[in-house]
């Protein structure tokens, strides 16, 4: 059955306008198989329309995605670019997917996003990897269609057939020391990914199951149990699983970003990347984010999906402006800002957002939750940003680490707006023009002791403390024991040298 040549270019418009604008090298077709059997299925039924359209545009960006990915972890395009740009697809996919409240639509796709990262590490081509959506491509077109039960159930059958069993990644892993010294944690959180970890292949779990085992402060699973206290119905087994699925999410972006710093350790633990190589970290970030999403749609409210999906695109589009200004070193607060917005402040939002609504919390203090959750961000961002000036003695890795990645961060914004502007800006044109190696490694130095002696920590700090305020401001609707939790919880991120 033919696909009506409306429908095809509507789904080319939608995925014109949210694709990351730059397309890879090599010359593609402009609809992959999982986007057209989406279509396909839809055409079966009379009904069809913009959620056809729409998820059809999901499953062409998933493909997109694996593409970057993959050309990102053979080195066909920059890693850096490739990585951010498969990220900003993946999230744009979820954003096309979330418009329509189909959480069993929304959950099917992430099933496949997570299987198709899967074949992806056992060495699937990109394309041939996709073909894991396809179950989730004939279910969503039918399910866009309204066809009855049993039909949809003959889609997802045919996709299932056209999509073959997947390259083997191995049962379910034994219990390691990782995995076991999560499932004894005292934490509940820990406990509970602890033993949802032991479900996924062991090329996947292990590598997370160390990533999440070496500590940390564990901001976004605490925010989303503490949000989850305000409202009137608190559920503790629900908001450790909301905690655990943001958690998830969280360290799968993290596989992403150090492959992107270029990081070699982490928490004193080995990256992913450095551990395991670049296919590796993108396989079980991308793993994690299906896993999450699959989570977060199982707790059955469709705008918790929503803010999840929209702090992802928020946080891909950060991330990717940070790249574009590597190496533009500005006094100006107002690009900072919108970056640390988005890379930090977006997912505590989400954070609050899941869960305050879990708890069916009242929208004047969903409100003040998001308000404290963006200044919190800011905070917590420009703090971090200081860490990176400081002695590795406290801090436990050296100093310069942004520097070197031409991040232009907080306390260098406040040197550069102070008296040490020449000396600072004539240090910075050195580390440019310096060979990677220790002409660039002492250029560095220079520039991290002009900054300290200029004063530029103290006022970096202040500005810190000046958004920790207004953050803690913004709870002021907040019951009495909410907000002197959120409070007492708040110190202890602001107030710390490491």
């Amino acid at each position: 059955m033919a696909i009506a040549a409306p429908m095809l270019t509507e789904t080319q418009a939608v995925v014109s306008r949210l694709a990351w604008s730059r397309g890879l090298g090599r010359a593609r077709p402009s609809l992959g198989l999982p986007a057209r059997l989406t279509l396909r299925a839809a055409a079966s039924g009379e009904r069809a329309g913009a959620g056809a359209v729409h998820a059809a545009a999901a499953a062409e960006l998933v493909e997109r995605a694996l593409e970057w990915h993959h050309a990102a972890a053979t080195r066909e395009e920059p890693v850096g670019l490739a990585t951010l740009a498969g990220d900003y697809c993946l999230a744009r996919a979820s954003q096309a997917l979330s418009g329509h409240s189909d959480l069993v639509v929304q959950a099917a796709f992430a099933r496949g996003v997570a299987a198709a990262a899967g074949a992806l590490a056992a060495g699937d081509e990109a394309a041939r990897a996709a073909r894991q959506l396809l179950p989730a491509c004939g279910l969503a077109g039918a399910s866009a269609a309204r066809l009855p039960g049993t039909a949809q159930a003959r889609w997802w059958r045919a996709g299932a057939a056209l999509a073959g069993g997947g390259a083997a990644l191995g049962p379910a892993p034994a219990d390691t020391p990782a995995l076991d010294r999560l499932r004894a944690s005292r934490d509940p959180v820990q406990r509970w990914l602890g033993g949802r970890l032991l479900q996924d292949p062991p090329g996947l779990a292990g590598p997370m199951a160390l990533l999440l085992g070496a500590g940390g402060k564990r901001l976004r699973a605490g925010l989303v149990l503490l949000a989850a206290e305000v409202g009137p119905r608190y559920d503790p087994e629900r908001a450790v699983v909301g905690a655990a699925a943001i958690e998830l999410l969280h360290a799968a972006t993290l596989c992403h970003d150090d492959l992107v710093d270029g990081a070699a350790s982490r928490r004193g633990a080995p990256t992913v990347a450095s551990d395991r190589g670049a296919l590796t970290a993108l396989a079980v970030g991308d793993h994690y984010l299906g896993r999450s999403a699959e989570l977060l749609c199982g707790l059955g409210d469709p705008a918790i999906a929503r803010a999840i999906t929209r702090s992802l695109v928020r946080i891909a589009e950060a991330q990717l402006r940070e790249l574009d200004g590597r190496r533009r070193w500005t006094a100006q607060l107002g690009g900072y800002r919108q970056v640390a917005a988005g890379k930090t402040g977006a997912l505590l939002g989400a954070c609050v957002e899941t869960g305050a609504r879990l708890s069916r919390t009242p929208w004047p203090q969903r409100r003040a939750l998001l308000r404290y959750a963006h200044l919190l961000g800011l905070s917590f961002q420009g703090i971090d940003d200081c860490l990176d000036f400081a002695d590795p003695l406290l801090t436990g890795k050296p100093a310069g680490l942004d520097l070197a990645q031409g991040l232009c961060t907080l306390p260098l914004i406040c040197a550069l707006r102070g008296a040490a502007r020449a000396d600072v800006l004539s240090a910075l044109r050195r580390l440019d023009a310096a060979d990677p190696g220790p002409a660039a490694e002492a250029a560095s130095l220079q520039v991290v002791g002009l900054v300290r002696q200029s004063g530029a920590l103290a006022a970096a700090r202040a500005l810190a403390d000046e958004w920790s305020a207004e953050a803690l401001a913004a709870l002021a609707p907040l019951p009495d024991r909410a907000r002197r939790r959120l409070a007492a919880y708040t110190d202890r991120l602001v107030v710390r040298d490491r």
